[in-house]
Order: C-alpha cells, then structure tokens, then sequence
C-alpha cells in the first residue's frame, strides 16, 4: 500500500493505494484532523508512456466515483448530495471532481 501526503490549512491529507495495482483497488483520502473521508472507487483510466530519449513520461490519470464525508467547520459530515465522479491525477495525486 502506497501512501502519499500532502499538507494544507486544514491538516495533512493522506492518499491510500496499490502502487503496483493502481486500478484493480479502492483508494482511500483522508485528513489529519478526519475533516476529509473519501473512498475513491477507479472505473478507469487514461494512460500514457513517452520516451523521446531526453525525456520519459509514464502518465495514468483515473476516473471513477468518489463516496465517503467531508466535515464542514462545524464538524458535520456531509456525504455527497448527488453521486460525485473525477479523476485522480496520477503524477501529482490531485483529486479532481466533477459533481453529476
């Protein structure tokens, strides 16, 4: 299980996932201070592989559906009011979500 950090105002976030499988299992996004509890379930993904001698690229970029709860200030978890669906970036793991 691969994990990654990233800090902002609100805590450190945390990216959950099979390196070596990236697409064959649920990811999990989480904060520090649990604001953030997200389960990011890929349906599929966008690939890329370049080697143009200088310079080699080997780009993923998942879609799927995001499920879980994100807390506001007050502390009230709030899941999503419709089914929200993006995309992970596979080089930076930015999330990216598009609300259907």
């Amino acid at each position: 299980m691969a994990r990654r950090t990233s800090h902002s105002a609100g805590g450190a976030g945390r990216f959950e996932f099979d390196r070596y499988q990236p697409g064959g299992a649920d990811w999990r996004v989480t904060t520090d201070d649990g604001r953030v509890d997200l389960r990011f379930v890929p349906a599929g993904a966008r690939r890329e592989k370049l080697n143009a001698w200088v310079i080699a690229s080997n780009f993923r970029q998942f879609v799927g559906t995001f499920q879980g709860t994100v807390a506001d200030e007050s502390g009230k978890k709030n899941p999503p009011r419709k089914r929200v669906t993006g995309g992970i970036d596979g080089r930076s793991l930015c999330p990216v979500v598009n609300r259907a």
